[in-house]
This record gives C-alpha cells, structure tokens and sequence, in this order.
C-alpha cells in the first residue's frame, strides 16, 4: 500500500471523503452489532414492545446474515491470501446480497480506501476495563484511525498527535478527541467509572 506525507489537515478532508464515498457505496449498513445498540438506545428512551421486537428481530436477521458472509470468506476451501484479496471478496459479496457487516468489515472498508489515497491508517479495537484492569462488556468496537502521529503509544490516546477516526459503522469522520466524545455518548459509557483501552487489530494474513 502506498504512503505518502500528507499534512494534518489533509488526513481530516481525506478520511471526511472516504467516509463519504463509504456510505454512497455501501448505504446503510445492516449491522447486527449497530442494530444492538438501537435496541439499547430504544429501551431508555421508553420505546414501546412493538418497535423493541422489530429491532429484536432485525438484529437476528441481520446477524445471521453477517456470519453466513463472514463463513463464505473465512471458511471457503481457500480463504483470502492477502488483504487486498479479502477487500475484494468482501466487496463482491455485500454487491450480491447487501451491506450485512458489522464494524470490523466497516474498518477494513476504511482502512484500505485510507490506504489507498496514501494516508497512514491502521484499525484499533476500542474496549473498557473495570478499576481491577479486568475487561467489561460495556463496549467493544473497531474504527479505522488515519494520520497517527509517529512513536504514538496506541493505549495513550494524547500521544496520537492530530490523529483522525473515519467510522463507516458509527458514520463519523472527526478528530479523534471528539470521536472519543461521540464513542461515550453513543454507547452511554461513563469513561471515568469504565478506563477506555486501545490495540492495534489490523488483520493478518
């Protein structure tokens, strides 16, 4: 993948692009893991049973779907030998039966458009973890983050320079300081009672 330097401010109206090119390619996407967290959102705001089931049963449709995609690349006879080789077979499978992904096909979407227009980006597993260090189910979710800063320490977010989040799941596109500010409102996660953790997940092949 090529890399090339590009300014701060670049990074930011190139990852708001590949968003955007995201999101008139692949439409809305139909996520399982998203659609928990409607359901989530819907019961405390008081929605009725009725509108609650319907998501219910979305996020079992939409789950079943997104593993029947995943089964189709990961356990072929000949799995993908490349990332550009997943990218590729990931693609054609949401044009022939529809955008059932969750956030990780989301971020692998974004990191290789990143790439491709010659940012810096890699994908982060974001997760917490109680004061006893031990991890909680609170959240957990994958974004692709461009334009990290050079010797940045991936779990110390102030060191991460002007670094950039592009989300095709969550749909945002912002400086990573106030990606964290949305993350916290979106899942309704106290970050001072649940410690925000960060790793490196691109995939390997």
């Amino acid at each position: 993948m090529p890399h090339y330097k590009i300014l701060p401010d670049s990074v930011l109206k190139t990852a708001q692009a590949v968003l955007a090119d995201f999101k008139t390619e692949f439409g809305e996407v139909k996520s399982a893991t998203l659609m928990c967290e409607k359901i989530k959102q819907a019961k405390r705001t008081g929605a009725e049973d009725g509108i609650i089931n319907e998501l219910q049963q979305l996020r079992l449709q939409y789950s079943k779907n997104v593993k029947a995609m995943r089964n189709k690349i990961w356990k072929s006879q000949n799995p993908p030998a490349s990332f550009e080789e997943y990218i590729v077979r990931l693609k054609q499978l949401i044009k022939e039966n529809g955008s059932y992904i969750n956030c990780n096909e989301c971020a692998d979407l974004t990191l290789d458009a990143l790439l491709n227009k010659g940012i810096k980006a890699d994908n982060v597993l974001m997760y917490t973890v109680n004061d006893k260090g031990e991890r909680t189910s609170f959240l957990e979710h994958v974004f692709s983050l461009a334009g990290l800063k050079d010797g940045a320490k991936i779990n110390d977010p102030s060191s991460w320079g002007k670094a950039v989040v592009c989300d095709g799941w969550a749909g945002i596109s912002m400086p990573y300081r106030e990606a964290i500010k949305f993350y916290e409102k979106f899942f309704n996660v106290d970050f001072e009672k649940n410690k925000l953790m960060f790793e490196f997940c691109n995939k390997k092949f």
